[in-house]
């Protein structure tokens, strides 16, 4: 996988939890005028369950809500079921699925209002 911080940094809202000083996880948002997405979301394998996953998605939502949107979306790859489990104990529901660049995506929404 191959992600452009750089370029996520200059045009997308970018949330980062520290501990100690150290960057513990962070979450990507991508804000368009019709949808809110979230890009990424990552946690330090030593600070998973710690709540900063949730933290971070709180923010998100917060983030996006702020700026008009109704619907929190992200896709994973059919694979990831332990993160598929997680998002929907967050409250997140399946929209679809679909095939792209050889990945199997599960497409994921949130009401967030």
């Amino acid at each position: 996988m191959v992600a452009d911080f750089t370029r996520h940094i200059d045009r997308d809202w970018v949330s980062v939890f520290e501990k100690d000083g150290i960057v513990a996880g962070y979450a990507i948002l991508i804000i368009g005028e019709r949808q809110a997405l979230l890009d990424n979301i990552a946690v330090a394998p030593a600070q998973q369950s710690k709540g900063i996953g949730r933290a971070l998605i709180d923010a998100v939502e917060r983030k996006a809500a702020s700026q008009g949107h109704r619907q929190l979306e992200l896709y994973t790859n059919v694979v990831m079921t332990a993160n598929i489990a997680w998002y929907q104990r967050l409250g997140f529901v399946e929209i679809r699925r679909a095939e792209e660049y050889g990945f199997h995506r599960i497409y994921m929404s949130k009401s967030i209002v």
